[in-house]
């Protein structure tokens, strides 16, 4: 497989292509700095994902072989801190979970 030289966009709301095959381009739409947090879309295929977790997916795509994004196997959840506070100040930010395999 290739290395794949990604380009990240770096300011909030900008976006980055990277053409993955003749068929499909990634699209990266830059959500938050501070962590930073990507929106990741392929043709139908829509998830947040770190870039770390961009360079797993552009992999397991290549890897994969068949023209199509695989499922990722996180979920990446905004907590409004509504949950935890009358204010909602303390607790908002990105959360990790991991979806069931």
């Amino acid at each position: 497989m290739p290395e794949t030289s990604i380009v990240f966009p770096r300011s909030v709301g900008s976006t980055t292509a990277l053409k993955l095959d003749d068929a499909n381009t990634l699209q990266l739409f830059l959500v938050d700095a501070d962590v930073p947090l990507y929106n990741v879309s392929v043709g139908k295929v829509r998830f947040f994902a770190n870039a770390d977790q961009v360079r797993e997916q552009v992999a397991a795509y290549h890897e994969v072989g068949n023209g199509s994004m695989p499922a990722p196997e996180w979920k990446w959840t905004f907590e409004t801190g509504f949950e935890h506070s009358v204010d909602g100040h303390n607790n908002k930010g990105w959360r990790l979970t991991s979806l069931p395999a």
